[in-house]
This record gives C-alpha cells, sequence and structure tokens, in this order.
C-alpha cells in the first residue's frame, strides 16, 4: 500500500470547490484541497498537510487549464488572503457561488426550496467601500491566507478608487511617523457612496502621542477625507478596543439609502458594497409584500438602514440591534429623516423580543439580518414564539443560513424561496436574501433560558 506523506509530488485531476473556492480532487481516496485550482483542470501538486479525512496541497504547475480561468489582476493573489476567485472569470464565480449556496440547503439545511438566479454585481472590481489594513513594525498590508503574515498593499483592485487614492497618501506620510507608531495595530479606510467623504481609523493597543502633524499631512493631501480617529485597548469580540478619540474632522460620514440620509460612526457596520446592498435591501422588503397597517421588526438593525427604508412601506417598525454606538446612529438617523414610526432598542434578539411580546407588539412581518457566525439559538427561539406570518432571512454564510433555516423550519416557518447576490465580486462569500412564511399547524418552541 502506497503510503500518503507530506512533501509528496502527485498528479491531481480537480473535480470541485471547497466553501473557499480551493480547487479538490482525490488521490487514492483522500480528499486534496488545492488553492488556485479549479475544477477540469489537471495538476501537478505537492501535499503540504496530511489530515484524518483530507490533505492540503500547493500548486506547482497546470497540466490542463480550465477554460474558466483568467490571469488574476492583482500581484498579490495568491499571497494575500483577500481574494479567493481571481483566477475564475466572473460568470464562472457567479455559477459557483450559486452552487455553494444550493449545496448547502440540500446537505446541511436538508432544505428543498426553489434557488432563483443570483444578482450579479455590476462592479466586479473597485467596489468596497471599506478596508482594514494591518500595521507591524512599518509594514503595512493585509493578511495571508490562514496567517498573521502580513503582505504589504500599497493599492487593492477590489477599493474604490478614492480609497486607493487615500492609501497611497498614507503610504507616502506614515514612515515620517514610523516612531509613534510601536503599538500601531491596524488602519481602517472607509468611503461613503460617492467618496465625498472618506474616514480613517487608527487602531493601537495603547494611547498613541500628539498625532496633530500627522492628521495636518493627511487632510492637506485628500480634501474627501473627513475623519481620523484613535481607537485604543485590547479589542473584544471584534475589531476595535474600547476607547475613542476624534482626531480630526467630523463625528460621522453621511451615507444615502434612496431618500433617506444615514450618519455612519466610525464603528458601526455597513455594507462594503453599497450599490449591491440597496439592491438587496429593497429585495427583502419586497419579498415580504408589506402592507400600510402592518408592523415591522428588524433584527441586527445596525445603524437602521432597513428599518429607515421600510418605514414609509408600514404602521410600526422596531429595531434590535446589540451594539449600542450604532443603535444611537440609528436613533439620529430617524430624527435627521423625520421618521416618527420607529423605535430602536439595544440589546440582544432573545433579551428584547420577548419584552416587545410582553408589551403586546406582535408584527406581521419580520426580517433578520446576522453576523456571519449566524443567530443564536435562544434569538431564533424567540423569533418562533413571535409568531410573525411572514419573514425575510439576509445571510452572508451559507452554512449558518442552512443551519438556522433548519431550526426555523422547526419552529414552524417554511423556507419559500432564496436568492443569492453578488455583494463580493472575487471572494467566495455569497449574501442570500430567503423568504419565509409561518405555518400555522407548527407548534413554536419554548424559550431556552439557561
Amino acid at each position: 500500500m502506497i503510503e500518503i506523506k507530506p512533501g509528496m509530488a502527485i498528479e491531481l485531476s480537480i473535480t470541485g470547490f471547497n466553501h473557499l473556492g480551493h480547487g479538490l480532487g482525490r488521490h487514492l481516496g483522500l480528499v486534496v484541497f488545492v488553492p488556485g485550482t479549479l475544477p477540469g483542470e489537471l495538476a501537478e501538486v505537492r501535499l503540504n498537510k496530511i489530515y484524518a479525512n483530507h490533505a492540503q496541497g500547493e500548486l506547482l504547475r497546470l497540466l490542463k487549464t480550465s477554460q474558466e480561468r483568467t490571469a488574476p489582476f492583482c500581484s498579490l493573489f495568491g499571497h494575500c488572503g483577500g481574494c479567493h476567485l481571481q483566477h475564475l472569470n466572473y460568470p464562472a464565480q457567479l455559477a459557483f457561488k450559486l452552487q455553494l449556496l444550493k449545496d448547502n440547503l440540500r446537505r446541511l439545511g436538508r432544505l428543498d426550496l426553489e434557488v432563483l438566479p443570483i444578482v450579479p454585481s455590476q462592479m466586479p472590481f473597485f467596489y468596497r467601500n471599506r478596508a482594514r489594513l494591518h500595521y507591524h513594525k512599518g509594514e503595512l498590508g493585509f493578511y495571508a491566507a490562514a496567517s498573521h503574515q502580513i503582505i504589504p498593499a500599497k493599492s487593492c483592485p477590489l477599493l474604490l478608487p478614492a480609497l486607493n487614492d487615500l492609501l497611497d497618501n498614507i503610504w507616502r506620510i506614515l514612515p515620517t511617523h514610523h516612531q509613534q507608531f510601536a503599538s500601531l495595530r491596524s488602519i481602517t479606510l472607509k468611503a461613503n457612496h460617492d467618496s465625498s467623504q472618506l474616514a480613517l481609523i487608527l487602531t493601537s493597543d495603547l494611547p498613541l502621542g500628539n498625532l496633530d502633524s500627522l492628521s495636518c499631512q493627511l487632510s492637506q493631501a485628500d480634501q474627501a477625507l473627513a475623519s481620523i480617529w484613535l481607537n485604543w485597548g485590547r479589542a473584544r469580540g471584534g475589531n476595535y478596543g474600547p476607547k475613542w478619540r476624534l482626531i480630526f474632522g467630523q463625528p460621522a460620514i453621511e451615507e444615502k439609502l434612496g431618500s433617506i440620509r444615514l450618519a455612519v460612526s466610525p464603528a458601526s457596520f455597513l455594507q462594503t458594497n453599497w450599490p449591491q446592498a440597496k439592491k438587496l435591501y429593497n429585495l427583502a422588503l419586497d419579498a415580504l409584500e408589506l402592507k400600510e397597517e402592518e408592523s415591522l421588526i428588524d433584527l441586527y438593525c445596525g445603524i437602521g438602514s432597513i428599518a429607515l427604508l421600510a418605514a414609509g412601506r408600514v404602521a410600526q417598525v422596531a429595531g434590535v440591534e446589540e451594539y449600542a454606538p450604532a443603535v444611537e446612529d440609528a436613533k439620529r438617523n430617524a430624527v435627521s429623516n423625520q421618521i416618527t414610526n420607529v423605535h430602536f432598542y439595544a440589546g440582544k434578539v432573545e433579551g428584547i423580543l420577548p419584552r416587545l411580546q410582553a408589551a403586546d407588539q406582535r408584527p406581521q412581518a419580520l426580517v433578520l439580518n446576522p453576523p456571519r457566525s449566524g443567530s443564536s439559538r435562544k434569538a431564533l427561539a424567540a423569533i418562533g414564539v413571535l409568531q410573525a406570518h411572514k419573514v425575510v432571512y439576509i445571510s452572508c454564510n451559507p452554512a449558518a443560513l442552512a443551519r438556522d433555516l433548519r431550526f426555523l423550519a422547526e419552529a414552524g416557518y417554511q423556507a419559500e424561496w432564496a436568492r443569492p447576490v453578488d455583494m463580493f465580486p472575487q471572494v467566495a462569500h455569497v449574501e442570500t436574501v430567503v423568504s419565509l412564511q409561518r405555518q400555522s399547524h407548527k407548534i413554536s418552541p419554548r424559550i431556552n433560558q439557561k
């Protein structure tokens, strides 16, 4: 029997993808994942790591190439961990994501529902309005895949051009302030819809010294730079520490969602592909077929984007969000847009929903847009007890979505259809909208208070 060892070179026929867009094949019955390969290709591969039920391989050379292969447009592809699919042409990327969603719904969710065609992005490049670059001892860039090794990056073809211009200015100016940044961890760049307002966040372990010279140089170099923030302290459950100081400019940048203006403070979440986000939100609300006399609850509402967009369609809206600063943004956004039929609550879904139910606030419709990890079982149980007739689930993780839909099915909600939206071209992630209807014969689970 041939023993499979690390370091072996083998020929491998690539037959499929894994969830990260890595090609996969089988060698002597062992599944081998190989980044940079595509289905239909024959590759010479070095086996780097051998596990109990799979192996990790490295592409040495292609012996046969796929017709769907295209030349990567970034010299960092294969080194930087930000992109997964630059070597796959865009129509094939869309087909991969559609199939990834179908496979997860069927295998993990055990669901048989209609999956509608994916909504493509009009901009496969230069679409990201946010990026976080890591910093260590003068090196500024993105992490390599599955690593904390920094790959220096002076531009990124996924970023909005204005953010690349800002990054270029940072590279020119930062070296003159190197001594100040011994504890600097990362630099986050943000832009609004038309790049008329940019924000810069310096995140460090300790408070940095005088940054007046740096902020003056950066703001003079880029007239669109609206704010510079310093954030410090140990990050807990996110990218940012607990301490904030505004170094330069205004406390928030302004975004637009139709006629609604949204103030976005530095740590609040905003979708990275704003043109696609607007399509996503309207698709979700259209799926609910809202009526003027109905009420809606928006869970994981962030700064209130969906809740405020829905306010003109229904009688009442409640937004629930655990991150308190985002709730303050949402409240200010409601006031500034003169929207009076929306109320926002700070807290966990499983804590707020029973309170709303006790106050006899039973909505006809509900939308949830949880983080990548999905919803907790307690949150899903609370949704089941609430018994809204119509539910839309927005997900950025097909595996977590499939898991949560199984639980909602047990709670009495039947998924009717799903539609993926390509929010992240060149990346293996896919956003999805799922429409669910409550089945009256089902019994909702009790909330587990333990």
